[in-house]
């Protein structure tokens, strides 16, 4: 689309608002900007080192639209110029739109292609505390190449997102007002701390007898035969996070039977709604569907008096397709959530989901920046190669819960499979191998 059309579609915002402003910006430069950075570079303009224009200081009325749109019509025929002039101010809208005090998530404007766009606050508490102590962003996003590096507090999303997978928006204050108030407290004090716990203890379920001689085209995890030594580690993970004050507890992807289950929340009600930790993801044991022979996999998200906020179905499978293909036998989900909150906009995702193409494009399509994500892995590079990417274009935080289905031998083989977080940050990468003790914490 040439420059001058996006002048014209400017010019008719009457009147001429940050949201429809940055709509129409937005949705413009996001496809080209590649080439755009790369026009800058030409004249000798590092594009990370552009500065809001208007600054900061200026509000935008009016007249400050008018000037800007002014300084564009004068230099359309110069397309770097140009480009200069419209990434500066987006990132001075993206300043005025986080300033302000009235809700903008939800709210809808046309993008550049004519269709509808809404307005969301990355609302990432993560990032914007190692941005105001000047340690913000990964590496990859360090280098360009996405939005997030001129806007990083807004973000526009069409409203029609494609693809099979939904996407469900949910604010923690109208499911618990009480917990939504407690993160709003932690988050004041700049506190978040998230636990990643992925057990000592070797489930020792029935079905892995069945993975002697030729595995089962299906395998259903459950019902472990060491239950009680299993309640017992989980039970010390509580009772731990609850002497650290973590903020959010995560265990490992098929980890939890209904016995265990039911003990984790007679723990947390027992404590109180005041006592830590404040969430809990606890990944179920497969569970048949009672109308047809399927599994399903899931992870809960507790509050701390062990009510269920919401589920999360896992998505994409487990298979192998090798000589013997084995994998499991589930009723997939077709929905991922995003839960807003004090801590960041909240996303459960099981494993696979983190990296499967088939949840890509929804996990693109959503505002989500805080993933919380319970595994069952022997290695989890492609965890971490998902959490990099999403850490550059979203600076999103990715918390990786994982362990092998059969006990890792060597260091080497723990190292591959190792819980992880990825924050961003330049030095965001920790894993499980680095920590003393059977849990990694990060401590923002």
């Amino acid at each position: 689309m040439p420059r001058a059309e996006l002048l014209v579609r400017l010019g008719a915002l009457a009147p001429p608002t940050p949201g429809a402003y940055m709509t129409l910006l937005w949705t413009y430069y996001e496809p080209r900007l590649g080439d755009v950075e790369n026009g800058l570079r030409s004249i000798g303009v590092h594009p990370l080192r552009l500065e809001p224009d208007p600054p900061p200081t200026v509000s935008l009325r009016p007249p400050a639209f008018a000037a800007v749109l002014g300084h564009l019509r004068s230099v359309v025929a110069e397309s770097v110029q140009f480009d200069r002039t419209a990434l500066a101010f987006v990132m001075s809208l993206d300043r005025a739109l986080h300033r302000t005090s009235r809700a903008i998530e939800g709210d809808a404007y046309v993008g550049i292609d004519g269709r509808m766009c809404q307005l969301w606050r990355r609302n990432n508490f993560v990032a914007d505390t190692y941005e105001l102590r000047g340690d913000g962003v990964t590496w990859v996003a360090d280098q360009g190449r996405f939005m997030a590096a001129y806007a990083p507090h807004v973000l526009v999303l069409p409203v029609e997102r494609a693809g099979e997978i939904r996407v469900e928006s949910r604010r923690l204050r109208e499911l618990d007002r009480f917990l939504d108030s407690r993160l709003w407290q932690e988050r004041a004090r700049g506190s978040l701390r998230i636990m990643l716990w992925p057990l000592t203890v070797h489930i020792d379920y029935p079905a892995l007898d069945e993975l002697s001689g030729t595995p089962p085209p299906f395998i259903s995890l459950r019902d472990p035969r060491n239950e009680g030594a299993l309640q017992e580690e989980v039970v010390s993970a509580l009772s731990e996070a609850q002497r650290r004050h973590v903020t959010v507890l995560i265990f490992p992807e098929l980890a939890i039977p209904p016995s265990v289950e039911a003990t984790v929340k007679r723990f947390m009600a027992n404590a109180g709604g005041e006592a830590y930790p404040l969430l809990t993801v606890l990944p179920l044991c497969h569970a048949r569907l009672s109308d047809e022979p399927l599994d399903v996999n899931e992870a809960v998200l507790l509050g701390p008096g062990g009510t269920d906020l919401f589920r999360h179905r896992k998505v994409s499978p487990f298979s192998v397709r090798s000589e013997y293909p084995c994998g499991e036998r589930i009723r997939t989900g077709d929905m991922i959530t995003v839960l807003e909150s004090a801590i960041g906009n909240i996303t459960l995702l099981i494993c696979l989901d983190l990296f499967h193409e088939r949840v890509r494009g929804a996990v693109g399509a959503s505002h989500a920046n805080l993933f919380l994500v319970p595994s069952l892995s022997g290695s989890t590079t492609a965890h971490r190669t998902r959490a990099t990417d999403l850490g550059a274009v979203r600076l999103a935080s990715t918390f990786v819960s994982n362990r092998h289905l059969v006990s890792a031998r060597s260091r080497e083989e723990r190292a591959r499979g190792a819980s992880f977080y990825r924050v961003p940050r330049r030095e965001g990468e920790v894993c499980h191998e680095l920590a003393d003790g059977p849990y990694l914490l990060f401590d923002l």
